[in-house]
């Protein structure tokens, strides 16, 4: 697993938190990804989509880094919750 941020302070506050020799953090943003293409079977953007200037650009850098038939996937916070908004009557 490697997670990566732009924020140089918060990879290194997640590497001295996460003692786990399976996950590495690097410097670098979704449009960026300092990862080879084609490389992981799933890529996850958590809580990410709404900071990305270029969120074209960030997809594209996730579609980039997962394999063929791989699984791109991302999620945002539930803004509905937040507003009070229950969907219903």
């Amino acid at each position: 697993m490697v997670g990566s941020d732009p924020s140089a302070g918060l990879v290194e506050t997640a590497r001295d938190v996460v003692r786990d020799d399976r996950v590495s953090f690097e410097v670098g943003g979704a449009k960026e990804m300092p990862v080879q293409a084609e490389d992981f079977d799933a890529v996850v953007s958590g809580l990410v989509l709404n900071f990305i200037p270029d969120v074209e650009a960030g997809i594209a850098g996730m579609v980039r880094a997962a394999k063929p038939g791989g699984m791109v996937a991302a999620y945002v916070w539930d803004y509905a919750a937040v507003l009070g908004y229950c969907g219903g009557a």
